[in-house]
């Protein structure tokens, strides 16, 4: 895709979080390292795993804004509390405060039940945060990710495809996108 630099994360990156132990400011050599590029781009996004590491801490305190996808189950709504609670703790540890925080479904299916209860669950105790926009369960999506594809290659007509254009414009309402 035309314009567009992806460094993927994958377990090469395991070695580099026993690196960071030793190093000073440890939590800020991404941020360091991004601002030294974000001139160069207009967005610049960052995708890790559900865990709270330094890699992961980099990323947090390297961020303007945290997207967060939660399956539309009981499990993932729970996660969300924690995450809530970690994220206070890490803007009281380093002064930090995001600019804005964004919660969407992905993988939602309407015909169940608990995907249903799973999203009232979230428009009611997470209104502020949740997006309009939500990722329907597709199996295009498997099917891309796995021969390496982005989706919008893959199946650009497929609802997964339509989804995420309709997120991204959600998110980047006056970013001229096109795909």
């Amino acid at each position: 895709m035309e314009n567009l630099k992806l460094i993927p994360a994958n377990l090469d990156l395991s070695p580099v979080e026993l690196a960071l132990t030793s190093m000073n400011a440890r939590e800020q050599r991404l941020r360091k390292t991004i601002a030294s590029i974000q001139d160069d781009f207009d967005v610049i996004v960052m995708d890790a795993s559900p865990s709270i590491g330094l890699l992961n801490l980099n990323g947090i305190l390297a961020s303007n804004d945290l997207f967060v996808p939660v399956l539309a189950d009981f499990l993932s709504y729970h996660g969300l509390k924690i995450l809530f609670e970690t994220l206070s703790t890490i803007e009281e540890d380093f002064d930090f405060i995001f600019e804005n925080i964004y919660i969407f479904l992905n993988n939602y299916n309407a015909s169940h039940n608990i995907c249903q209860r799973a999203k009232e669950a979230l428009e009611t105790h997470y209104n502020g945060y949740l997006m309009k926009t939500l990722i329907r369960q597709d199996i295009k999506i498997a099917e891309a990710a796995s021969v390496g594809m982005p989706i919008h290659q893959f199946a650009p007509k497929n609802r997964g495809s339509l989804d995420l254009n309709a997120f991204i414009r959600e998110v980047f309402p006056n970013l001229p996108i096109v795909f």
